[in-house]
């Protein structure tokens, strides 16, 4: 197998976080399986699988786009993420991510951060201009973007990825998590209806002792089977099962709209005063969307960090 593996014709070798993603996932599920069998190579397969898919995930998000004055005015997709130069200033001044980043040192000519927005498809009502004729309360559609916040904050885009990809991958194993917890949720359901059936066998009559002991019979089975979901040597299973399709958990979604300078959207016969772009949706189990991308902002365009640190004591005193 050595050989093969120098030719590079036996299987590839273990990713170096394999180890550190195997730890991470357990702390967040359940510590304990360290201590059942077979940790940590039950794991490897599926941990191994949600980085490769965390990494193909974060590699695709678009950018780095260029948040700075010069690409603000000539960008159309800037333009259509903020309406004003004003509105990236005010992102960083308000993002406490930046501000922690700030704190330390300076090392890069420019920042590169994961940066999230809510986008919103309205119904309005405007004018258009046909010929020489101005019509008024004319239906459009317009898209706008709200709530930007920045994370995974570093000063080289493959740093800002990996960022990224941990942040996915973490991702995937919540929701791990969150299946163990409705699991034991509907344990303790099924022990409190089991408890509360056989509290009213106490002064049941003969007529109704019977349903009551049959109901409380089918709880006891339903509480041990879902016991036994809960046991540690069925838990590492979950991991296999929920991570083999990392996509219907977390995936990425694009969005293609061709808007003008005012966010309206246009058709294709507009092209002389719209551009075709495209947005990247990041979309979890509960179907909530964040519009993501990849940013790119010069160090000299953050506001000094006293500076921010003023502005968020203003908005603290609100």
């Amino acid at each position: 197998m050595f050989w093969l593996n120098l030719l590079g014709l036996g299987p590839p070798p273990d990713d170096p976080r394999l180890l550190e993603a195997i730890e991470r996932a357990v702390d967040r599920v359940e510590p304990r399986l360290k201590q059942a069998g077979g940790y940590p190579g039950r794991y490897r397969g599926a941990i191994a699988l949600a980085l490769h898919y965390s990494d193909q995930l974060a590699g695709a998000i678009p950018g780095p786009l260029e948040l700075d004055p010069e690409h603000f005015n000539r960008n159309p997709l800037v333009r259509a993420v903020f309406t004003m130069q004003e509105d990236i200033q005010r992102m960083l001044l308000r993002s406490k991510t930046m501000r922690e980043f700030q704190r330390g040192p300076d090392d890069g000519p420019d920042i590169h951060a994961l940066m999230g927005m809510r986008r919103y498809e309205k119904n309005i009502f405007g004018m258009e201009i046909e010929g020489e004729v101005l019509r008024r309360d004319v239906a459009q559609q317009s898209i706008t973007f709200s709530d930007h916040n920045l994370s995974c904050i570093t000063s080289e885009e493959t740093g800002a990825r990996a960022l990224v990809a941990w942040r996915i991958f973490d991702s995937l194993i919540a929701q791990v998590a969150n299946h163990i917890e409705s699991l034991l949720q509907e344990k303790i359901q099924v022990g409190q209806r089991r408890d509360e059936v056989l509290a009213r066998l106490h002064g049941a009559n003969a007529e109704d002792r019977a349903a009551l002991l049959q109901e409380a019979s089918q709880l006891l089975t339903l509480l041990t089977e879902a016991t036994q979901r809960l046991n540690l040597d069925h838990l590492p299973a979950l991991f296999d099962t929920l991570l083999h399709t990392p996509e219907t958990l977390v995936r990425l979604e694009q969005q293609q709209f061709r808007l003008d300078a005012m966010g309206i959207q246009r058709t294709q016969a507009d092209t002389g005063i719209s551009h075709a772009l495209t947005f990247s949706d990041l979309l979890g189990q509960d179907r909530r969307r964040w519009c993501v991308a990849l940013v790119r902002i010069p160090y000299q365009e953050l506001p000094p960090l006293a500076e921010r640190l003023q502005d968020a004591n203003r908005w603290l005193a609100i």
